[in-house]
């Protein structure tokens, strides 16, 4: 469900009160009207200060271009105008200025998030079901109360099946037993280290690090990119599987809060700006960077994420990246 559509389906619900004229009739500034639609959506912040809004089941971060779009189509279909450039982003500043000084703060997820019974996966499916898991199992939830924000690139996961022997639609039982034996026939990966990147999966699932970083390495044609390709889509799907490696820190900043494996694909060696850079993704840790036409400053982001790389050369030949990565 992209941000128009999301916004279109929530539209009776906030903007029946607004008016689009003052009390002489004349209308009102589309800026005014743009921040009392976005008014009527639930304003908080994250603990680390960004402002988001829910709009419906859907989180948005209050700056992003498709929370705009968000306000752009409820202002047409109040309307029946095109909302101005100028106008959205005086919304957007007062939006989100509102939702610091007066919204409450909220932890915000990625994927999957952790909650008292157990951990919340989403699938990322039109109907915004999600798959609570605890110590008893797993079962389709229809409403969370945790915070789950989705990047425009994220993709559904594949629906899972239960344990039950009646619960397939290949008609085929026998494969359906030989559950999760079946990846092994799309990675090549060696018997002894199969278990390995099993763990690497199941860590990759739970929303909370520190996690380990799977560095797939071989020389041309093993299957490494395949590999990466199949893992991102059990664990995270996206329509951008597997990255270019990046030029910059700020580049692989982007990609981990834009998804939530990182998956580098082909990588020929990592600087040690690189190399420490991805250490903090893996363990967590604080990554500055200088805010954009401002030269005092400074963003500073906390994030912690799944970690893929391939590569022919042996990528981990620095001490603190070795110690964080499984080998294959």
């Amino acid at each position: 469900m992209d941000a128009t559509t999301a916004a279109l389906d929530t539209l009776d619900n906030y903007t029946a009160t607004i008016d689009t004229t003052d009390s002489e009739g004349r209308p009102r500034k589309q800026s005014d009207v743009l921040t009392d639609v976005g008014r009527q959506h639930t304003l908080f912040q994250s603990p680390e200060g960004t402002a988001f809004a829910r709009v419906g089941g859907a989180i948005y971060q209050i700056d992003s271009g498709s929370y705009r779009e968000v306000l752009a189509a409820q202002f047409f279909e109040l309307t029946d105008r095109g909302a101005n450039r100028n106008s959205l982003g005086d919304a957007v500043i007062t939006l989100a200025a509102m939702a610091r000084s007066r919204g409450e703060t909220h932890r915000v997820f990625l994927r999957t998030a952790d909650t008292d019974s157990g951990i919340i996966l989403d699938p990322c499916h039109a109907d915004r079901r999600v798959i609570s898991i605890s110590a008893s199992g797993w079962n389709w939830s229809i409403t969370t109360t945790a915070m789950m924000r989705r990047t425009p690139g994220m993709q559904a996961l594949p629906i899972p099946r239960s344990d039950d022997p009646d619960d397939h639609d290949d008609g085929n039982p026998t494969l359906h037993g030989r559950g999760f034996a079946r990846i092994w026939d799309f990675i090549s990966v060696q018997p002894e280290q199969q278990v390995l990147v099993a763990a690497w999966i199941l860590q990759a699932l739970r929303p909370s690090g520190p996690f380990p970083i799977l560095n797939l390495s071989g020389e041309q044609g093993s299957g490494k990119t395949t590999a990466t390709r199949v893992l991102r889509r059990l664990t995270d799907p996206s329509a951008s599987p597997v990255r270019a490696p990046p030029k910059d820190t700020r580049d692989l900043l982007v990609g981990a809060l834009n998804g939530w494996v990182l998956a580098l694909d082909n990588l020929s060696h990592l600087s040690a700006q690189m190399s420490d850079a991805l250490c903090r993704i893996s363990t967590g840790g604080a990554i500055s960077e200088r805010a954009l036409y401002s030269n005092t400053d400074e963003i500073l982001i906390e994030v912690q994420r799944p970690v893929l790389l391939n590569g022919i050369e042996d990528l981990a030949n620095r001490p603190d990246l070795a110690q964080r990565c499984i080998n294959i």
